[in-house]
């Protein structure tokens, strides 16, 4: 029953974030590798009105771009830019800059937003860590101690040192290590949260986070 519980709870963990994008992961990493792809000879804008820009772009690279018409006044926003030989990616990226927006990627489609709006609603993913190796409880096994005591030299079973078994770092540690040094204004805010479940580390973030979390995670088994 109690692990029918576990198992109920990390589901509804999962199920209760908001904005869980499971698919957009995979689309969103096809769009990038669309944008790094496309090489644009030139790219060149003068007052031109930040829609036409952001069309031109999407059309060059074969990706989806809308503007978040909630937040962002695209009508009062234009782009002057002269580029050569720069791919399409870069491209958008000198123009978001210009225009003062972000962007995220949101059911299939990339969305030009402003910061503001994206760090109020991030688009989050769930991912799954097993972090056993990490935080496994590691028995030193040594031999013998032989202890001198005048006339009463005996050995003494390592069973008995106390020391023996170390634990490296448990799992609470490690999600403390995490919210500490990874984005750590963002935990329990907006539906970022982490959970464990039998020695697995259960994350909901963005996908930029999910990158460092696992990047941490591997420092943390190079330095094993």
């Amino acid at each position: 029953m109690n692990r029918l519980i576990r198992i109920l709870g990390v589901a509804l963990f999962a199920l209760a974030s908001p904005l869980v994008a499971a698919n957009d992961e995979t689309d969103a990493a096809k769009a990038e590798t669309k944008l790094d792809a496309k090489i644009l000879d030139s790219f060149s804008c003068k007052d031109t009105p930040l829609t036409d820009a952001l069309t031109t772009i999407a059309k060059e690279a074969g990706v989806s771009i809308i503007v978040d018409s909630k937040n962002v006044d695209a009508k009062d926003k234009t782009v002057t830019i002269e580029l050569v030989s720069i791919s399409a990616k870069n491209a958008l990226a000198h123009v978001l800059n210009q225009a003062g927006l972000v962007r995220r990627f949101k059911n299939g489609v990339i969305v030009v937003t402003t910061k503001e709006a994206a760090e109020a609603n991030p688009v989050l993913v769930t991912k799954t860590y097993d972090v056993r190796d990490i935080t496994a409880v590691i028995r030193d096994f040594k031999g013998p101690k032989v202890e001198l005591k005048g006339e009463d030299d005996k050995l003494k079973d390592p069973d008995d040192d106390d020391d023996d078994e170390k634990e490296v770092q448990t799992i609470d540690d490690l999600m403390d290590l995490i919210k500490e040094t990874v984005e750590p204004k963002t935990w329990g805010n907006n539906g970022h949260a982490m959970a464990k479940f039998k020695g697995n580390l259960v994350v909901t973030t963005t996908t930029e986070t999910q990158k460092k979390v696992a990047a941490l995670l591997e420092q943390l088994r190079a330095s094993k």
